[in-house]
């Protein structure tokens, strides 16, 4: 056995209060019954002494001999055997009447010695009762009272004397049957506190036994424990613990796989250039390369070169988005300004593509809170987009709408649209489409586009109608406004 299992430590402390208190019942009980015992007997001492006192001058006077006995002598003695104690008759001068015998005489002579102030002062015509002490048994009941003869003179006066060992052998006896069935009571209950230390400890095994798969990393695991008390509020917060611990390592996994993807996606994007790089100028140094090719050669691997760098800044940039920790440097704006600056700046780049960019309700003053150049990033990298795939002759419109809770902002081409099997993974990171027209992007211009939406609280999604282009639309959540103070934005950035 265990014993610093509360299971046991409960169990002793149900046995120990169970014992203490059936002893203190029987105590108690044993008590009770005993003083009520002597007093039922003190009264009927008392009521035959009264009727002694009231029968007994009627046969004193003259009293016949029947057989050696006078007739006092003879009612005496039948008092005695009927009622289970002494009955003594004592003369005023303090002897015993002379119907005693020797055994009688000598019980009495042993009482008068011991208890001669009672004696006295029964013969002085007082009734009188003494319970006496001893430490063995019920303690002796003693009742004196007067007799009078029909002269109304004091002729002596009449001793019960109960030594009460019937009395306690009955009062044993109803202890000893106390005694056994307390016993029994004992045995019955610490069954009971067994049983009840076991449905008190049960939930906390239980517990203990899912703390420990917790710890060894088994996040399915539950208590299964459905209890209206503490026990069930306690194992109803571990199950959410247990819960959230298993989404938090899920989502540790899908981050470890991501980055891992990630990983392996940009040792791809690195090694064609690389590759193209390393021939060219392995080309070049063993000059087996004609004068008149070099110029292409050098071209390609300025263009390879152009890629790599547009490929290590998106990078350091999507690095930058992904860190928690990385400041945002929100403040005012004007939704409306900002439109109008990513369109102005596409300008140019529509216009060698014979690509107009149409805006409508940019006038509208529309107030935000957020930070101007990463958001132009992310406008400029759809516009681009937009513009790149878009048909000569055609048109990109740029709609702003306001509504009750949000900004709406939506760019729309003409192009060739999206294909559907790419629409699901349109922001993932290297991820490039539409074959030869998307040739010199990265793969990460769309997901750094929506980190920057996500720290900024903003909606993207995407319509598509194959044949006839893709729109793309902003929901600006007017939460964001106002900007938080100043000394907030200082406190992040440290």
């Amino acid at each position: 056995m265990q014993k610093n299992k509360i299971l046991y430590k409960l169990f002793a402390i149900f046995a120990g209060i169970l014992f203490c208190f059936i002893f203190a019942v029987d105590c108690l009980f044993f008590l009770l019954f005993s003083n009520q015992a002597l007093s039922l007997r003190q009264n009927e001492l008392l009521s035959k002494a009264e009727e002694l006192t009231s029968t007994l001058p009627a046969i004193i006077p003259q009293a016949p001999k029947e057989g050696g006995k006078c007739r006092l002598c003879s009612y005496i003695d039948l008092l005695q055997k009927s009622n289970d104690c002494h009955i003594w008759l004592v003369r005023p001068n303090g002897k015993l009447a002379s119907c005693y015998d020797e055994k009688e005489a000598k019980a009495f002579q042993n009482f008068a010695a011991a208890n001669k102030d009672f004696i006295d002062k029964a013969l002085k015509g007082k009734a009188l009762t003494q319970r006496e002490f001893t430490s063995n048994g019920l303690p002796p009941l003693t009742v004196a009272a007067p007799i009078y003869d029909k002269s109304k003179n004091l002729f002596g006066t009449i001793i019960l004397y109960s030594e009460n060992t019937g009395l306690f052998s009955s009062v044993l006896a109803s202890i000893k049957l106390l005694a056994f069935c307390s016993f029994l009571a004992f045995l019955i209950a610490l069954t009971a506190a067994w049983l009840l230390s076991y449905s008190f400890t049960d939930p906390l095994r239980r517990l203990k036994a899912m703390a420990i798969a917790i710890s060894e990393g088994n996040y399915l695991v539950r208590s299964d424990i459905k209890r209206n008390d503490e026990f069930g509020e306690l194992a109803q917060s571990i199950d959410c613990m247990a819960a959230r611990l298993e989404k938090a390592a899920q989502k540790k996994l899908d981050k470890d796989r991501a980055r891992r993807l990630f990983a392996a996606n940009l040792s791809h994007e690195l090694r064609t250039p690389v590759a193209v790089l390393r021939a060219s100028l392995e080309a070049l140094q063993s000059g087996i390369i004609a004068e008149d090719e070099k110029e292409a050669y050098l071209k390609q691997m300025l263009d390879e070169t152009l890629y790599l760098e547009r490929l290590v800044n998106d990078t350091l940039e999507l690095a930058k988005l992904q860190n928690p920790d990385f400041p945002i440097e929100k403040a005012p704006l004007l939704l409306n300004d900002l439109f109008s600056d990513a369109s102005r700046a596409l300008r140019q780049y529509a216009f060698a593509k014979d690509v107009r960019i149409k805006a409508q309700n940019l006038n509208t003053p529309a107030p935000f809170c957020g930070d101007y150049g990463r958001l132009r990033q992310m406008l400029i990298t759809v516009l681009d987009n937009a513009i790149k795939f878009s048909p000569p002759k055609s048109i990109v419109e740029l709609t702003f709408l306001e509504y009750p809770s949000y900004y709406e902002l939506k760019i729309c081409d003409q192009g060739g649209g999206i294909d559907e099997k790419i629409l699901p993974k349109l922001f993932s990171s290297f991820h490039k489409g539409n074959g030869q027209k998307n040739k010199s992007g990265t793969g990460l211009g769309l997901f750094i586009a929506r980190k920057i939406a996500e720290r900024h609280d903003i909606l993207i999604q995407v319509s598509n109608t194959a044949g006839k282009g893709a729109c793309f639309c902003f929901q600006f959540s007017k939460k964001n406004i106002p900007c938080p103070p100043p000394e907030m934005v200082t406190s992040r950035k440290k």
